[in-house]
């Protein structure tokens, strides 16, 4: 398996409200050997809250980078640190404008919504 990146687009398997599904999440740092804080992705535009939220446009020239199926967004209020051990593959990265905008919205000094 190759080793998660900041940046990167993993699926990896994320305690959300009542289940454990295997989710596209951005992989933010590593916290610790094995330890990775992560924010999951979502689709559901209709959920979207552009104060904690920031979208991964499909119209975005860098989208196909991304690895994703379709347009989703960062739940920027929903970060978490997990184990490597529920990652299970690398589905690509932000890059270029959509890596721009995402370290824009986290600020210099890191994430304000942490």
């Amino acid at each position: 398996m190759p080793t998660p990146q900041p940046w990167d687009i993993w699926l990896v398997r994320v305690p959300l409200k009542d289940c454990e599904d295997y989710r596209p999440c951005l992989i933010l740092e590593w916290r610790s050997a094995n330890r990775l804080l992560i924010a999951p992705l979502s689709s559901q535009y209709q959920l979207f809250r552009s104060a904690f939220h920031i979208s991964i446009s499909d119209a975005d020239p860098s989208f196909p980078a991304t690895g994703l199926k379709r347009a989703s967004y960062v739940v920027g209020d929903e970060l978490r640190e997990l184990s490597l051990s529920r990652f299970k593959c690398r589905l690509g990265r932000l890059e270029g404008e959509l890596l721009v905008r995402l370290k824009t919205w986290l600020g210099e000094e890191g994430n304000p919504h942490r």
